[in-house]
């Protein structure tokens, strides 16, 4: 095959795609409150639409609607899923389940494609038990899924390390709905912006988390509730930076819409390295 490629230029305005990483979260925790929240602009790719059945597996009521999902959550009421969940190609989505399974007074299998059942998580499963919840992995020898995993999580104190943030954020969603407090240390933390991510959204629907500065200890109080509510995706700072770039390297004038400057994601740096090499980027903050 040959591509023939010509300069051109790009005008106009473009709404960017919503973040997967809000996307999961906004979803997971539409189920974990009580009443209906309403997700605007999500990201309904494969990761979004796993997270979104993942929910409905564990009992919510979800509409689909013209830019948005309307979620009726479950809060605490959790119902065990009468079937394997099967999270296709989303990491996010098996971490993060496995420890809303945890949550339920009833055995949950959650498993997915080739390469998530290549991909470890044992240490998730690991901290899972110290919390007082039953799981274990199916295959001998092998630390990744399908998992197997019963509740109830009671709380107490976890360590993690810190290399795969998706352990991190996993518990941190489901520990406020646990019976007691839980105290999580994270030895050596990286991708401390998707955690933050997850604090931000855990803040929107009314649960706060004290950490340590460095990320490496959270306290989260038990017993708590997550308030539902009407939330909009931010774009993706990753899908942002292709025509970022494109209009960087060529005689354009182009308006990238639903941006969030206050955003937590890493990606967002794109935008200061391209200020840096030269590049006019105006920011509106009202965008």
């Amino acid at each position: 095959m040959r591509v023939l490629v010509k300069p051109g230029s790009l005008h106009g305005s473009l709404q960017v795609p919503g973040s997967k990483s809000h996307t999961i979260r906004a979803a997971l925790l539409g189920l974990l409150s009580e009443g209906e929240s309403i997700i605007c602009n999500p990201l309904a790719s494969g990761d979004g639409l796993s997270a979104l059945s993942a929910a409905k597996a564990f009992g919510a009521r979800i509409e689909e609607r013209e830019g948005c999902w309307v979620i009726n959550g479950r809060g605490s009421s959790l119902v065990a899923p009468e079937d394997c969940i099967n999270t296709g190609n989303s990491g996010t989505t098996t971490c993060f389940f496995s420890s809303v399974a945890a949550l339920v007074d009833g055995w949950t299998v959650i498993t997915g494609d080739e390469q998530i059942r290549r991909r470890p998580i044992k240490r998730l499963v690991d901290a899972l038990n110290t919390l007082g919840a039953t799981a274990f992995l199916t295959r001998e020898g092998q630390e990744a899924p399908p998992v197997v995993i019963r509740g109830v999580l009671k709380g107490g104190k976890a360590r993690l390390n810190g290399s795969n943030s998706q352990y991190v954020s996993s518990l941190l969603l489901s520990s406020p709905l646990a019976a007691r407090d839980t105290e999580i240390l994270v030895d050596n933390p990286l991708e401390t912006p998707y955690v933050q991510i997850t604090l931000d959204w855990m803040q929107r629907y009314g649960v706060e988390v004290e950490r340590s500065d460095d990320y490496t200890r959270f306290y989260i109080r038990g017993g708590q509730h997550y308030t539902p509510g009407r939330f909009t995706i931010p774009a993706d700072f990753s899908a942002v930076a292709f025509p970022l770039v494109a209009a960087t390297l060529s005689n354009s004038d182009l308006l990238l819409t639903s941006l969030d400057f206050q955003d937590s994601q890493g990606d967002k740096r794109v935008i200061d390295i391209l200020q840096a090499m030269g590049a006019h980027v105006e920011k509106d903050a009202k965008e």
